[in-house]
């Protein structure tokens, strides 16, 4: 008795493993197309069936009593009708192959065949029924199956009423068996199913926020152009006018340019073809960049620049120097000086920017890179940040920011070396 025992829980691991762990981490990883889950899921089940079979129990010398019948019907049920006819084909050959042409062969082979029928049959039902009904047809299913192989060893003489508690374990262990397996594939699925719409409601939410707040944002540089241009077309102003109107014009069509070039750096998912960059030479040619912005501001640059290299995108650390070094120059409205310095360290090449600008607090600093949060009231968009920090992450770079009210702002970056 305590080897029946010790059998069955063997059999139950087996069908816990590749019924229910396995195909959950399968049915978990995104990275995985839909066709080869539903075959690792497939090869899953096979092995399920497979070792049910390898570690049977025997009952006299023709009775062999396993739980591959659960893994069958699991699998049929769940990946349909090619699955069944795979798992009915893998265990009509490994069934002759364990056994001799007998009446044992006949009878398993008979209730094999009405399975995948039954299987065939109530498949689109089992697919449309909600979770509870799924399970009631499950283990209607396999009381069904038990009952017929019941009857198909009675009839081929391997079995008698006098072998009653045989029957009662055959059938408890069947009927709970089915029932444990379908309920928790069950939960697990739903669960599976609600992750999936949890990260799918929560994309939607941010690309929501994102397309209203870039289109509130771009729709006020537009609004200003449109309404310059109503003005111009009256005719009503001196040439000098005119040309200031038309500078305001091209200014905030910059501007509408600037916060769609930063979302669309933001939106990127994979990093590109990197190449070595000399970052002296990047960071030198930023610096000239911005040098006439910094003059206009009575920002005096120092620098402290030593040659290094590390593998990037040459536009992309532009786009993040001159973004950084854009901020700290305008958190310095009365003049001041910004600090440009690169070393080596033991990790990779590090560069610092520091500012002696009006510095942030903690709610602000924490808030840094946010889409649309700003320092700068109407003149910023927050978009700037958010490029930086998604440009260094794609170079696989690191970025640490230190600030106090009124005491400046230091950017440390950190590449790994090529």
């Amino acid at each position: 008795m305590f080897t029946y025992i010790e059998t069955l829980l063997l059999n139950m691991l087996f069908l816990v493993v590749f019924l229910l762990f396995i195909p959950h981490l399968i049915e978990t990883n995104s990275k995985v197309s839909n066709k080869f889950k539903y075959r690792l899921a497939l090869v899953s089940v096979i092995v399920a069936m497979i070792s049910c079979m390898l570690f049977p129990f025997h009952i006299g010398d023709e009775i062999i009593m396993d739980l591959r019948t659960i893994a069958m019907v699991v699998g049929g049920l769940y990946l349909g009708r090619k699955a069944s006819f795979t798992l009915v084909v893998i265990f009509l050959i490994l069934r002759l192959y364990l056994g001799e042409l007998g009446s044992g062969f006949y009878a398993s082979a008979i209730s094999t065949l009405v399975i995948l029928a039954v299987l065939l049959l109530i498949e689109n039902l089992f697919n449309k029924a909600t979770k509870h009904k799924r399970i009631l047809i499950a283990c209607s299913f396999s009381l069904f199956i038990c009952t017929f192989i019941l009857l198909l060893r009675f009839v081929f003489g391997h079995l008698h009423l006098a072998d009653y508690m045989v029957i009662i374990v055959f059938f408890l262990v069947h009927m709970l068996s089915t029932f444990f397996v379908v309920y928790f594939c069950e939960m697990l699925r739903e669960s599976s199913y609600m992750n999936r719409q949890i990260i799918k409601a929560e994309k939607l939410e941010v690309v929501s926020h994102l397309a209203s707040s870039i289109s509130h944002e771009v729709r006020n540089p537009l609004t200003v152009v449109k309404g310059i241009l109503q003005m111009l077309h009256k005719n009503e102003w001196d040439e000098k006018k005119r040309n200031e109107f038309i500078e305001i014009s091209l200014q905030e069509i910059d501007r509408a340019n600037d916060i769609i070039g930063n979302y669309l750096t933001f939106a990127k998912t994979a990093p590109e073809e990197h190449i070595i960059v000399n970052l002296e030479q990047e960071l030198t040619r930023s610096i000239n960049v911005i040098t006439p912005m910094a003059n206009m501001n009575c920002v005096d640059i120092q620098t402290a620049l030593v040659p290094c290299r590390i593998k990037g995108d040459p536009q992309l650390l532009q786009q993040c120097f001159l973004n950084i070094t854009k901020n700290c120059i305008e958190a310095m409205p009365g003049g001041g000086n910004l600090f440009i310095r690169t070393e080596h360290s033991h990790n990779g090449v590090v560069v610092e920017i520091k500012d002696s600008g009006e510095g942030m607090n903690n709610e602000q600093l924490r808030r840094l890179g946010e889409p649309f949060f700003t320092t700068k009231g109407r003149e910023g968009t927050g978009l700037g940040m958010m490029a930086v920090i998604k440009i260094i992450k794609l170079l696989e770079g690191s970025l640490e920011v230190t600030s106090k009210k009124n005491d400046g702002t230091q950017f440390r970056i950190q590449f790994p070396h090529p």
